[in-house]
């Protein structure tokens, strides 16, 4: 009960009552102020499935979900958007929400319990996706990736083993703390081993030998001093028609093919070779749009 049903990757092996689907109502309340769309798909699909359930209602069920539908009705009123825009919404949120687990499972040092809340919550918002009809298949795999990876760091925490990291497809599906940037203690190298113990002047004439030279000053000359560029901030192009580096049009096609080269990398996990291709080429376009630094660039804006 604590993990909300963290272990209904078997639920099709259960049966499914009313409490199978009452942590939409949790996230519902959470979203409310910060993502109105998604917290009103969260009370449809668990009235949805509330009446699929309980049909026929009682009187008792009724005075339950009456003041939800009202909820929603009235969320529905005030959201101003389209079935359509609704629909993206939910799955922008839904790729943010893949995205930043599957990321963080892959880099943070100590998978913990709470990991596989995430994965298995972002399995939950994936569900969503049905009140638009059928689930795609490239969302399929996803949200049945994320039950298995809620399943996967459970049953290792419990048998006191680290998790498999990544995708079980990938080449090396559980990298060290190597891959993650940290070096093992047997990697760090020990002084006065490998490189010796430091040069001894010897006590006693040694043909050849030549007393160290001492250490000599070399006056450098001082940096040459770069002006800043200025940058108007109504027309971002320099004259090859790129967007010059610094201005905001160019951090914000960088961002733009940041998301897209992640979105495609995502698609590769599940080896679909053509959405990925097709999310590189859109981020190879945007970075062709931007202009190559010079060296001795000041790349800070100036506007």
């Amino acid at each position: 009960a604590e993990y909300m049903g963290i272990i209904d990757f078997i639920m099709d092996s259960k049966k499914v009552t009313v409490d199978s689907f009452k942590h939409y109502l949790k996230y519902a309340s959470d979203l409310d102020q910060s993502e109105a769309v998604i917290s009103w798909c969260c009370r449809l699909w668990y009235m949805e499935n509330y009446t699929k359930i309980k049909k026929p209602l009682t009187a008792e069920d009724k005075k339950f979900v009456l003041p939800i539908m009202q909820i929603i009705e009235d969320t529905q009123k005030s959201l101003g958007v389209t079935k359509d825009e609704r629909k993206s919404m939910l799955e922008d949120f839904c790729i943010k929400l893949f995205v930043s687990i599957e990321k963080e499972e892959r880099t943070v040092p100590k998978l913990t319990k709470e990991h596989a809340l995430q994965f298995n919550s972002t399995s939950h918002f994936i569900d969503l996706l049905g009140l638009f009809g059928p689930i795609p298949p490239e969302w399929e795999d996803k949200k049945k990736y994320c039950k298995y990876k809620a399943a996967t760091i459970l049953k290792s925490i419990k048998s006191g083993i680290d998790p498999p990291r990544g995708h079980p497809k990938d080449p090396i599906a559980s990298p060290s703390v190597v891959a993650l940037g940290k070096p093992t203690p047997e990697e760090k190298p020990k002084l006065g081993a490998a490189m010796g113990p430091p040069p001894v002047q010897p006590s006693y004439p040694v043909p050849g030998y030549k007393e160290p030279m001492e250490d000599v000053k070399i006056a450098h000359p001082p940096p040459a001093k770069v002006e800043r560029r200025k940058l108007d901030p109504k027309n971002p192009y320099n004259e090859s028609g790129k967007v010059m580096k610094g201005h905001p049009k160019y951090f914000e096609l960088m961002g733009q093919a940041q998301k897209l080269t992640e979105s495609g990398l995502n698609e590769l996990q599940f080896q679909k070779v053509d959405k990925a291709k097709a999310f590189l080429h859109q981020a190879l376009e945007a970075l062709e749009k931007l202009e190559e630094q010079k060296q001795g660039e000041n790349t800070q804006s100036n506007i």
